[in-house]
């Protein structure tokens, strides 16, 4: 299944938080190159990975009481025509109002069929267009295969495909190990 993309609409960011406004909450909403993007609902793999995504460095934010905050689902404002939404970011705790911030530390993406393509290219250039952002990580829902992005080596990436490595987050100090991102899943 692919997103859906409203082509006759190009919308500035504030007319797509307009455009938001009219539509059900339950919708997951990008503004992509000015186009409002629909995009599929996620299956249940998917959400296990975000969920332990979530669970491991929510874990670290609280031990540690990080000033970073791990929020699934929240807009980020790039640029005026250009708003993704990743499955789930780490961001600065001093604000967590609104539903678009502009500020995040860490991006994750699951893949899923529809819209891999854009995850693995257009996000992975837009999002690097932050000065914020540090790292920048696609997991893959149908194999052990995560690839890192990280600001420090100019966002080349490399790809871990073995249980037993770790997602190297510099910026945060956390080694997210694969095993745990995999946990609960036909692929652990």
């Amino acid at each position: 299944m692919t997103d859906f993309a409203a082509p006759s609409l190009r919308l500035s960011f504030g007319e797509f938080v307009a455009f938001l406004d009219t539509r059900p909450d339950d919708e997951k909403w990008e503004l992509v190159e000015g186009r409002p993007v629909l995009s599929p609902s996620p299956v249940f793999r998917h959400q296990v990975l975000v969920g332990n995504i979530i669970l491991e460095l929510g874990s670290v934010m609280r031990a540690r009481r990080s000033s970073w905050a791990v929020v699934p689902g929240i807009g980020v404002k790039v640029d005026e025509f250009n708003a993704p939404v990743p499955d789930v970011m780490v961001r600065p705790l001093d604000s967590l109002e609104g539903s678009f911030c502009d500020d995040i530390l860490v991006a994750f993406e699951v893949l899923s069929p529809g819209t891999a393509s854009r995850d693995r290219k257009w996000k992975r250039q837009v999002y690097s267009a932050l000065p914020s952002l540090q790292h920048y990580v696609v997991v893959s829902p149908s194999s052990i295969e995560v690839s890192h992005f990280s600001r420090s080596d100019g966002f080349a990436g490399s790809i871990l495909k073995d249980l037993s490595t770790t997602v190297e987050l510099s910026a945060l100090g956390v080694a997210l190990p694969l095993a745990s991102l995999y946990r609960d899943t036909d692929l652990a």
